[in-house]
């Protein structure tokens, strides 16, 4: 397998820049990826039925069918959690705003230099969020269990709920790999607009999404999700390629406001305000970003979905707690077959 990878991967290097950019080709892409590289979270997604009933299945493949033809749905909570979900996310809330309160005594210490200083080191420089669920351990691609904390087994509650595997199955066409799940404290700064608060696309996988759920009110003030829509689809980003711009401690190219008010329909661009339990379902290969904060507060939990094949996979290691508390196959989800 890894033989015909590369020789796969050296044949494509060849292409010229149009053929690599074509639709014929990243059909050949997803087959690839999907019956080779993740021939196994093929097979078990066809080995393995999702407990559900007829009227919830049919719930989810109407946001599957949002997702593809626009890369995003979003829901109100009553939609998408019961009341024991509801409270799992209540949890959630008590624990974050306590390592919350724990933050803001560091920054009222003058200790928020050494905490910018961190994430620079890091290469996750993003000086207007403070990570509450170790979001950091996935740059190491090694995650043991052992090393949870409450936080992180009430948001794997929600993470590996049968509907959003199903979505994500729907969506893939695999088994999901739960690639990453974390959540996020993000506040104001005196400094411009950096990194994920600028229109970017992400490139996790050849297929993707991610499902953001604000744990607060969200407005225009402080820091709404905001996405393009149908910009998942490579055809839309043509033109947008000669507009791409750097910045500061960012891989990725951006899109300025005004390249993307003329490139794109002004109803095309989303901006999701909500109240506490609005979930979001976006393929983030698409334009997006979370607006810079001009006040209060944004406290979010972020699912990422991907393959195990993706650059971002990483080993885990499960304890006794982990197998008590998830069946086999929600544990499929956080693992490589």
């Amino acid at each position: 397998m890894k033989l015909l990878n590369l020789m796969l991967t050296k044949i494509y290097k060849i292409f010229p820049s149009f053929l690599k950019e074509s639709n014929l080709i990243n059909f050949f892409k997803i087959i690839y990826w999907k019956y080779f590289l993740n021939f196994n979270r093929f097979l078990f997604l066809k080995r393995n039925n999702f407990d559900l009933d007829k009227k919830s299945k049919t719930n989810i493949q109407k946001i599957n069918n949002n997702i593809n033809n626009n890369g995003i749905d979003i829901h109100n909570p009553e939609n998408i959690f019961n009341s024991n979900e509801l409270e799992t996310l209540d949890e959630i809330i008590r624990l974050s705003n306590k390592k919350i309160e724990e933050f803001q005594n560091i920054k009222n210490r003058n200790d928020f230099d050494k905490f910018s200083q961190y994430l620079k080191d890091k290469g996750i420089y993003k000086p207007f969020r403070f990570d509450l669920g170790g979001y950091q351990k996935f740059k190491e691609r090694k995650i043991d269990s052992n090393n949870f904390t409450k936080i992180n087994y009430e948001m794997l509650k929600i993470g590996l709920k049968e509907e959003f595997l199903y979505l994500a199955s729907l969506y893939l066409g695999i088994y999901p790999f739960l690639g990453r799940f974390y959540a996020w404290y993000d506040f104001p700064t005196n400094e411009n607009e950096t990194s994920t608060q600028c229109w970017h696309r992400d490139t996790d996988d050849k297929k993707f999404f991610k499902i953001f759920i604000y744990l607060n009110e969200v407005n225009n003030g402080n820091g709404p999700f905001c996405y393009i829509k149908k910009t998942h689809q490579s055809n839309k980003n043509v033109e947008a390629k000669k507009h791409f711009k750097k910045t500061n401690h960012s891989t990725f190219n951006i899109l300025e406001d005004n390249d993307v008010k003329n490139l794109y329909l002004e109803q095309d661009i989303m901006e999701c305000n909500g109240s506490l339990g609005t979930t979001i379902f976006a393929d983030t290969s698409g334009y997006h970003r979370g607006k810079k904060l001009k006040n209060d507060k944004r406290i979010m939990l972020v699912f990422e979905y991907f393959s195990q094949s993706t650059n971002f996979n990483y080993d885990i290691k499960f304890n006794n707690l982990m197998n008590k508390t998830f069946s086999k196959k929600q544990l499929v989800a956080l693992s490589k077959i």
